[in-house]
């Protein structure tokens, strides 16, 4: 309805403005295609073409200047390498007995250890951790409560996002943080 009464006002301007330029778009589509499909060297591709060679002829720049710039570029590239598997580090009990600190993941025999969720009752937690085995990758979830035993480890609610894990190990106490992820340190809470 509103067409019809613009191009009344306007004199039939409008519908003639429409064809125009829906006539020079299939026109224009026309020309490019044919130019693809007809005119086309099936020898060479547009992708093969040496714009080098037209930029010296066009810029006057010797062969010489070019290959410098080339060198400078040479850094820059890589190699992508193929990879059949990701290369996982095994971790041997040395380094298992010395986890510290807070850590997103624990690891413990052949598992690894992942808070998930700490649950409060009122005076009672729960708390969730993911235990993937990474012999199988087999992927297991442990429902415990504060102060019960998880592998070796005595765990201790922290607070909602965090627990303490602490065993003893030839005469040394190991304690470890684990935490749903990895929290600020001092110098990034300034920032």
């Amino acid at each position: 309805m509103v067409l019809a009464n613009m191009s009344a006002k306007v004199g039939g301007i409008y519908p003639k403005i429409v064809m125009l330029a829906m006539s020079l778009t299939i026109i224009f589509c026309v020309i490019d295609f044919s130019g693809k499909a007809f005119w086309a060297s099936s020898e060479v591709s547009p992708n093969e073409v040496d714009i080098s060679a037209l930029e010296r002829v066009q810029w006057g720049i010797s062969n010489q200047v070019i290959s410098k710039y080339k060198e400078s570029f040479d850094g820059y590239r890589y190699e992508e390498v193929e990879s059949s598997e990701p290369v996982e580090k095994q971790f041997t009990k040395e380094d298992e007995y010395t986890q510290s600190g807070s850590l997103t993941e624990v690891f413990v025999d052949n598992n690894v250890l992942k808070l998930k969720a700490v649950i409060s009752k009122g005076e009672n937690f729960q708390v969730i951790i993911e235990v993937e085995n990474k012999q199988t990758g087999e992927l297991s979830i442990s429902q415990v409560t504060n102060n019960s035993d998880l592998f070796s480890f005595k765990v201790r609610v922290i607070n909602s996002l965090s627990i303490e894990l602490t065993r003893t190990i030839e005469n040394r106490e190991q304690k470890i943080q684990l935490t749903m992820f990895q929290l600020p340190t001092a110098s990034q809470e300034v920032q």
